[in-house]
């Protein structure tokens, strides 16, 4: 339900509540005398999941330090539920982290662990999500032809894999095709392969139907990846459609990209390009109706 209501809205709703909740009844569940010892495996492994998510909403709110230590704390109650695949798959949430917090010093080495602790006892579905986050760190590490051949892995584990075979812990953070297709295109664009990024972002997009907010983070990608190849008109269309649509959703990380945005457009606004102006304008009116919205910066 809280990651549902995330990805409905934004990656800040429901954070209180989030945090009540894993502080007044997950934790002291997970050391309640009557629990036997599966339901204690159990427990732990749920409130690894709501601990995670206390992490990623922590990040929306550009918290990362506060994020990253949600992320550790998760992954050890995996390791005292003694399950090596979900220790595997946390070991990765850290390594994305890591990636889109722009500290990406251990990350390679975090992917690397990750998948060893998986090694032949994951699914398709999950596996090919453990390797795009691999092939973006490669990506970033400047390992091009690694970076090439894992994202090709983990694109070939995708296709025909049954969602319905990943662990509940796994499926828990949205469809893997989003998931993978995300990872690889911020690879791609690591790489400099801007028109694969924006195919994958898009793709993204897609798969997300139905979870608003990470559809917009998406497709703000795309108009990213076509207005640095140049394509200015078809970035403000993808601009303009994704402002029409993004209804209430207001975290800072929503606003960082909107005003990401609005630097991608200057240099066009100061040449007097008509359609990049009024885009900027209408950003700016945007980003002052933030303001008055609690939790934002």
């Amino acid at each position: 339900m809280f990651a549902d209501l995330g990805r409905r809205y934004d990656g800040q709703h429901a954070r209180s509540a989030v945090v009540q909740y894993l502080v007044s009844e997950a934790a002291p569940l997970c050391q309640a005398a009557f629990l036997g010892e599966q339901q204690r495996e159990q427990a732990l492994t749920a409130t690894a999941c709501l601990t995670s998510l206390a992490g990623m909403k922590a990040s929306d709110a550009g918290e990362q330090g506060l994020a990253q230590q949600y992320f550790l704390r998760a992954l050890e109650l995996t390791k005292a539920a003694d399950d090596d695949r979900h220790t595997g798959f946390a070991l990765s949430m850290l390594a994305h982290h890591g990636l889109e917090a722009e500290r990406p010093e251990h990350t390679l080495a975090l992917t690397r662990a990750s998948l060893d602790y998986v090694k032949g006892r994951i699914d398709p579905a999950t596996e090919s999500m453990l390797r795009a986050t691999h092939a973006r760190a490669l990506a970033m590490a400047g390992s091009r032809r690694e970076a090439i051949a894992e994202a090709a892995r983990s694109a070939e584990l995708g296709v025909g894999a049954d969602p319905d075979e990943m662990p509940y812990w796994a499926a828990l953070w949205g469809p893997a095709a989003a998931s993978g297709s995300s990872q690889l295109a911020k690879a791609a664009m690591h790489l400099g392969d801007l028109s694969q990024a924006e195919h994958l972002f898009a793709q993204t997009a897609v798969h997300w139907q139905g979870a608003a907010y990470p559809a917009t983070l998406a497709r703000l990608n795309v108009g990213f990846m076509q207005c640095r190849q140049g394509n200015l008109e078809q970035a403000c269309a993808t601009w303009n459609d994704v402002l029409d649509s993004a209804g209430t959703a207001r975290s800072p990380r929503l606003v960082g990209y909107v005003i990401g945005m609005r630097k991608a457009l200057a240099p066009f606004s100061r040449r007097g390009g008509r359609t990049a102006q009024e885009l900027d304008e209408r950003a700016a009116a945007w980003l002052r109706t933030c303001r008055t919205q609690p939790g934002t910066r």
